[in-house]
């Protein structure tokens, strides 16, 4: 399904038309005729909406705000998606309804059609290309990762860890991560090293969680350095008012395990549920309850800027691959800032679901949005600029 697209040229046309009406309005001549005409309160309506639609842009707003492109599907929902690092395909996940299993659909952007559908016995929850654009890792519970082939379309490993994947720059490793979190007994987070070739496990890190601590975002440095993790607490309150969260938001050595540092030690209603590293690894956004964004430099530890969004909830951040933009999803809607002025350049509207997502390809070059409702979901399209 795709939009209708209007060129500039064409817009600037109408507006020469328009303002040539305007300048015949003043003088009382018909164009078809040339007949003198009385000045009648048409020919004022027309001058007032021509000076305001001559101070707008060239461009108008539906231009910027309906996708190039929308992939529709009528059952299934959409969780989430994946750039491949040359920006050629994109790969986003299908839940099979209420069925214990699902599929990965992956779309050729150059040529306009599906490269490959991948059939996996559950649903997906992440994915994520290797560097090479080679391999495909694919996450979901029970199944845990699986590792693909993506010109042969062949399962090569399946491995432990599902909630996040990320492959080393020669392709040749992969980390994965297991959460354990239980009600009235100590969890624990696992970074699972893997060698890619053999799927062999290389190294295990361990850390430790508390009884009722429950984690609601995770982010891997791209140097694999640093794990940041937003826990969540269940604090239990009187009768009437019942179980609220509160939280912090933690940084551990990814080697090693150990605490680094605690920030945002957030209060019930407030807390972190979104986080992302820029590619760079030098900046951390983290999103909350409440639409709040915060930038914070990881080495000085000071707030780079806060940004107060609108009340919805953050559900996911993605950095643009410059940098320079920052793309945050909640509630159906996303909202596109600069990371260095804080300035919001713009709004995208979709339908709310609990599985709504966001990404922009690697050459910077298009956003893609998951817009999902009632086990039917679509992925839309933008271009960036």
């Amino acid at each position: 399904m795709k939009s209708p697209s209007v060129s500039e040229s064409s817009y600037g046309q109408r507006k020469l038309a328009l303002i040539e009406e305007i300048t015949l309005a003043f003088d009382g001549v018909s164009r078809e005729g040339g007949v003198s005409l009385q000045f009648h309160l048409k020919h004022i309506l027309a001058i007032v909406i021509g000076v305001m639609w001559f101070l707008c842009p060239l461009r108008p707003v539906h231009a910027q705000t309906q996708p190039f492109q929308t992939l529709s599907y009528s059952k299934g929902e959409i969780r989430t998606l994946a750039f491949s690092p040359n920006s050629q395909l994109l790969a986003f996940s299908r839940n099979q309804g209420l069925e214990p299993k699902g599929q990965v659909q992956i779309w050729d952007l150059e040529k306009k059609r599906f490269f490959r559908t991948i059939q996996v016995p559950s649903s997906v929850d992440a994915l994520c290309f290797s560097l090479d654009n080679e391999l495909l890792a694919v996450g979901g519970w029970p199944m845990g990762l699986q590792i693909w082939n993506l010109r042969s379309g062949k399962l090569l490993h399946t491995l432990r860890g599902a909630a996040l994947a990320s492959f080393s720059p020669d392709s040749k490793s992969l980390v994965s991560l297991s959460i354990n979190t239980y009600m009235r007994g100590p969890g624990s987070l696992e970074l699972l090293h893997w060698d890619v070739q053999s799927g062999k496990l290389k190294k295990r890190v361990r850390i430790p969680l508390k009884p009722n601590n429950f984690t609601s975002g995770l982010a891997l440095s791209p140097d694999w350095k640093l794990l940041a993790v937003s826990v969540d607490h269940t604090i239990t309150y009187t009768a009437h008012s019942g179980k609220s969260l509160s939280g912090e938001m933690r940084l551990y050595d990814a080697h090693t395990g150990r605490l680094k540092r605690v920030w945002e030690k957030t209060k019930p209603q407030s807390q972190i549920t979104a986080v992302q590293f820029s590619p760079d690894g030098k900046m951390l956004a983290m999103g909350d309850w409440r639409g709040r964004l915060i930038l914070r430099d990881v080495k000085s530890n000071a707030i780079h800027r806060t940004i107060a969004g609108e009340n919805r909830t953050i559900n996911q951040i993605a950095f643009s691959q410059d940098g320079k933009k920052l793309a945050t999803e909640g509630s159906g809607l996303i909202q596109i800032w600069d990371c260095q002025t804080g300035a919001l350049s713009r709004k995208l509207t979709m339908r709310q679901s609990n599985y709504n997502g966001v990404a922009f390809s690697p050459d910077n070059k298009i956003l893609a949005g998951i817009d999902a409702e009632d086990f039917h979901g679509r992925v839309n399209l933008w271009r960036t600029n």
